[in-house]
């Protein structure tokens, strides 16, 4: 009986479980750097393969949140970064800076010093005159805009060239350092006489030029001369040549010797060379001299590009830049992550206002939060430096593929491979709230290669090897995000077979997700990878042009009437405009790197970039320091040229083709008692043929206006010399408010100018009495300038008359309006991060516009650029508001503003309202293993753990697992520091698979779903069968022991 009663409580124990479900907390573990930033999973995988043996460090950028102290960069040192230094500084830009990395584990300490992103050092970028300067209009500006009296050229202004380097002993890189030198004539040959002793001395000559047999003749459109001190006929700078421009004293374009005189071009316009290659450091005055002779550029593209920002001296040959003026601070780079960092931070250290990037990337995020386009925002915000970029050259190309995924729905693009070399990728793009899309590979032959779903990654690298492709994949999400898949061969048994692939994305749940692919098979031209189907021109705009505050310059040609075919487009992925304008890049001649060829002619987006740094070089001497806000809007509402200019942006010319002349009249104030070359950049309101019946200096022929707020001038330009000093008379008749019932006949003012006496009457209501309003003139050669005070909202129409004695009147215009034309620029934007919120402000320069006419519109969004809440101010200057520190579920949030008088429209790109992210997100989540074991006296658990950022805005972690049945578990989770680990009890869980989803809420209630794994469990028995074949033997011997026992008994009793 007892033995009975053992048997069923054995039994009822393997049946019933053994307790309900139980979360237990997990045991502490060492906190890693994916709790408290986003790392890179190409700077990852580099970390988790470094080679002991080598030693050779990974190069990374690491984002803070702020700028580190000195305490904290040695505190960090001493954990394992190693900070790269150029001459003892720290390499950073705010709060970017370039380090190296010898394992993962270094990264700990920078986690508690605010690490927010950290990314590969190695990401490599590619580099992407004679009429296209004078098509800008830039020519106008040098003769006839002055600031202080100094033309506008470039002086005082700094442009940094981050590129292939230079040909720095070019003569388009020398200034003029000497008066006319005589040339005397010796032997048949040509000497510079710079001492003045009408002797040939050593050091004088002979006068060589490039390329030239007649030595004597030269062209001023293009060519140079030397003093060949080795008379070799080369140019060798370590011999004492020096490069000689020739002075055209009949202006016929020919240089005849020794009839016509020389000048020297005695220093360079070079004011800093730094070589990343040897990490050198070259500086005019120091050590840019012979020391310097084999530092260049083998490729020829920095050479050109530098050459279109500030090449050639005015006057002396037509092979001219846009700022002939400006100095010039080269970096000779590869063009890496880390270098383009370090070059920036060198250009930033060497006051540099403006800085040109000629090259692209698209295997970034391209929403603007790439690490370079980061540093970019920084360069400008922190120290009002500006960066030009070149849009990159996939217009055209069939290099990217763009379609719309619907919900429960699965669409594809065909990319047709062909032999991809080494470094070619896939870049596949999109933004949604759940992450759950998944995407496969269909290969030629039907293999699929099935990458998961996207949210079962979660930043993790890793590498697929299959019979027909082998490849990294590199999975990524940013602050703003985006999601990115990378697919890239990269090492030598990598391999991507040839022919078409379907590429395929699948949205099973959550709202439709538009997506973005490029192939790369790094070269512009190239046909290695291409789509078929699906293909897009538009959003093709390459990083680092797609930085919020840097300016994306698309191509054009020099007249400005056609896009470049291959110039990439916008807006970007997230809609935001690009490129911002276009310039001239259509077979640019510019500076070669060889000295026996001077020139060569390129095109792409490469040469229409330095075209718009030149120009900012132009304003910021405009504004006596860097372009900045103003230098900024200026260049947007300057923009176009043959009467377009486009607000709002559009995709392929942004604001239209840059226009030097238009965007500097927006800065530089109308000179007072100058001539008419001083109105250069004011329309022509009027203007007349010439009129030979009438006395040439009465004959009107044009008529341009400059209004500001406060006063109208008016320029009247004659056939002959402008005299109103005697009988003569000036009139004009102005209807201020373009009401024909008041005043006489509408006009409520009048101007007169005769006898060399200026007179403002106004309309009494019954004859014009004079009117207390300032006013005056100047006459200048054949041109008449009248000035007169007004209020800010006097525009109306006018008509002007000249009168004499026998001519009443001699000539008059028609009625003439009298516009709002000066377009409002962005003076300043600030944000101010304070306690509860963000304190944001923006103030609206217009020359023309009274603040009563003024709008600014703005808007807070959020990482996919939907707008969270928006406002606006008018009737004023200055908006000013403030933004409650909330949190953002969707990417981190910036704001966006609008300007507009009534008449035109200014639209700024976003600024980040906080240096750190203000957004929750999932940045990891994972199970430790998809697969559990169930079973009697079986205690497997599930563990993993849930990564958050922003948890400080957190109100709870979910770990919810969903059955086939949709029967869900929920289990609530504690964590520290964005660190939420779990260990789960499996009893009670039913064999089959679970969908294991994170949920997160914020402390404003929003949620975050995300599915980042399948559970399997399995039922195991084996314990069970086991313990049942022990209870049948027990029950046996049980039994027969009863047997035996009873017939013993048995027989004892017989």
């Amino acid at each position: 009986m007892h033995g009975r009663l053992l048997l069923t409580l054995i039994l009822l124990t393997l049946i019933l479980p053994l307790s309900s479900m139980t979360v237990w907390p997990a045991e502490s573990t060492s906190q890693t750097t994916a709790s408290l930033c986003v790392i890179d999973p190409r700077l990852e995988m580099s970390l988790s393969e470094f080679d002991e043996s080598s030693r050779k460090p990974t190069s990374a950028i690491l984002q803070f949140a702020a700028e580190l102290s000195p305490a904290q960069i040695a505190r960090a040192e001493r954990n394992g970064i190693c900070f790269v230094r150029r001459a003892g500084e720290v390499v950073h830009v705010g709060r970017v800076y370039s380090v190296r990395l010898m394992d993962k584990s270094a990264l700990d300490t920078a986690g508690s010093l605010g690490l927010v992103h950290a990314s590969s050092g190695d990401k490599q970028f590619f580099p992407s005159l004679l009429s296209s300067v004078p098509a800008t209009e830039a020519p106008t500006v040098w003769s006839s805009l002055k600031v202080s009296g100094v033309p506008l050229r470039g002086t005082g202004s700094r442009v940094a060239v981050i590129d292939t380097g230079a040909a720095w002993l070019h003569p388009a890189f020398w200034r003029v350092t000497t008066e006319a030198v005589d040339v005397i004539q010796s032997g048949g040959r040509f000497y510079a006489d710079l001492n003045g002793n009408a002797v040939t001395d050593t050091g004088e000559g002979p006068i060589r030029h490039i390329d030239v047999s007649d030595y004597g003749v030269i062209n001023t459109l293009n060519e140079y001369l030397f003093i060949d001190t080795g008379d070799d006929g080369q140019f060798d700078y370590a011999e004492g040549d020096r490069w000689l421009a020739g002075v055209d004293s009949d202006s016929n374009g020919i240089i005849t010797l020794p009839g016509e005189d020389v000048v020297v071009l005695g220093e360079p316009k070079i004011a800093a060379l730094y070589d990343q290659m040897t990490s050198s450091v070259y500086l005019r005055g120091t050590n840019l001299t012979s020391l310097a002779l084999s530092v260049g550029d083998t490729k020829g593209h920095g050479t050109h590009v530098a050459s279109t920002v500030a090449g050639g001296q005015i006057g002396y040959t037509s092979m001219l830049g846009m700022a002939p003026d400006a100095d010039l601070i080269i970096i000779r780079s590869s063009l890496t992550s880390a270098e383009i960092l370090d070059a920036i931070s060198f250009a930033v250290s060497q006051g540099a206002d403006v800085i040109n990037m000629s090259f692209s990337s698209f295997i970034g995020f391209l929403d603007g939060t790439d690490i370079e386009d980061i540093a970019i925002n920084e360069a400008f915000r922190t120290w009002g430096v500006l960066s030009t970029l070149a849009a990159g050259n996939l217009g055209g190309t069939s290099k990217h593929a763009r379609f719309s995924v619907p919900q429960e729905s699965e669409e594809s693009a065909v990319l047709s491979v062909s032999s991809p070399p080494s470094g070619s990728f896939l870049n596949i793009l999109w933004n949604s709230e759940d992450s759950d899309e998944a995407i496969r590979l269909v290969s030629p032959s039907d293999e699929i290669v099935d990458l998961g779903s996207f949210a079962s990654h979660h930043g993790v690298a890793f590498e697929v090897n299959t019979d027909d492709l082998k490849a990294y994949v590199f999975p990524s999400t940013s602050v703003r995000g985006t999601n990115r898949l990378v697919v890239q061969v990269v090492t030598g048994s990598h391999l991507w077979k040839s022919g078409s692939w379907d590429v395929v994305v699948s949205n099973p749940s959550g709202k439709p997700v538009v997506v973005d692919m490029y192939a790369w098979d790094t070269y512009w031209s190239g046909t290695n990878m291409r789509f078929s189907t699906k293909v897009d021109n538009e959003h093709t705009v390459s990083s680092p042009a797609t930085a919020d505050l840097g300016i994306a310059v698309g191509s054009c040609d020099d007249g400005g009437s056609s896009i470049s075919s291959s110039s990439g487009r916008g807006p970007r992925i997230d809609g935001v405009f690009k490129p911002t304008v276009a310039a001239p890049g259509q077979g640019i001649t510019a500076a070669n790197t060889s000295l026996s060829k001077l020139w060569q002619s390129l095109s792409g987006t490469s040469m229409a970039s330095p075209h718009v740094a030149g120009l900012l070089a132009l304003l910021g001497q405009a504004l006596n320091g860097s372009p900045g806000w103003r230098g900024l809007s200026a260049l947007f509402q300057g923009a176009g040229r043959n009467g377009v200019h486009y607000s709002p942006p559009v995709s392929d010319w942004g604001y239209g083709a840059i226009n030097a002349l238009g965007s500097a009249r927006l800065l530089v104030p109308l000179a007072t008692h100058g001539g008419i070359s001083d109105w250069a950049g004011v329309d022509t309101v009027h203007q007349d043929p010439l009129d030979p019946s009438l006395p040439s200096s009465l004959d009107i022929r044009a008529i341009r206006f400059y209004p500001t707020v406060s006063s109208l001038s008016v320029a009247v330009s004659l056939t002959d010399i402008a005299d109103f000093s005697g009988t003569n008379e000036l009139r004009i008749d102005w209807d201020t408010d373009s009401n024909s019932t008041t005043g006489q006949s509408g006009v409520d003012l009048r101007l007169t100018l005769t006898g060399g006496v200026m007179e403002v009457l106004r309309w009494s209501g019954s004859a014009f009495e004079p009117a207390p309003l300032g006013s005056g003139f100047w006459n200048s050669s054949t041109s008449v300038f009248v000035w007169v005070e007004k209020t800010a909202d006097m525009f109306g129409n006018l008509s002007v008359s000249t009168r004499a004695p026998g001519y009443s009147p001699a000539d008059t215009t028609p009625v003439l309006e009298v516009e709002d034309v000066w377009r409002p620029l962005i003076g300043v934007v600030t944000v101010t991060p304070l306690t509860e919120a963000i304190f944001v402000s923006a103030e609206v320069v217009d020359t023309d516009s009274s603040s009563q006419s003024l709008s600014i519109g703005w808007s807070v969004v959020d990482g996919a650029m939907a707008v969270l809440e928006s406002g606006m101010t008018t009737g004023s200057r200055n908006s000013s508001f403030s933004v409650t520190r909330r949190v953002s579920t969707h990417g981190q949030r910036s704001v966006l503003f609008n300007v507009t008088d009534g008449d035109d429209y200014l639209y700024i790109p976003p600024v980040f309202l906080l240096a750190t992210s203000t957004a929750v997100r999932i940045t990891d989540a994972s199970l430790d293993s998809d697969t559990i074991v169930v079973g009697p006296f079986v205690s497997t658990s599930i563990t993993g753990r849930v990564v958050v950022e922003g948890y400080e805005w957190v109100s709870s972690v979910t770990v919810a697992i969903r059955s086939n049945n949709s029967y869900w578990l929920n289990f609530t989770l504690t964590g520290t520091e964005g660190v939420y680990p779990f260990k789960i009890s499996s009893a009670g869980f039913a064999e089959g698979q679970y969908t294991v989803f994170a949920v997160v809420v914020t402390a404003e209630g929003e949620s975050i779903v995300e599915a980042f794994g399948i559970l399997t469990v399995v039922r195991d028995n084996t314990v069970l069968f086991l313990i049942g074949l022990g209870v049948v033997g027990v029950i046996v011997i049980f039994s027969v022991r009863t047997r035996l026992a009873s017939k013993t008994t048995s027989e004892a009793i017989k």
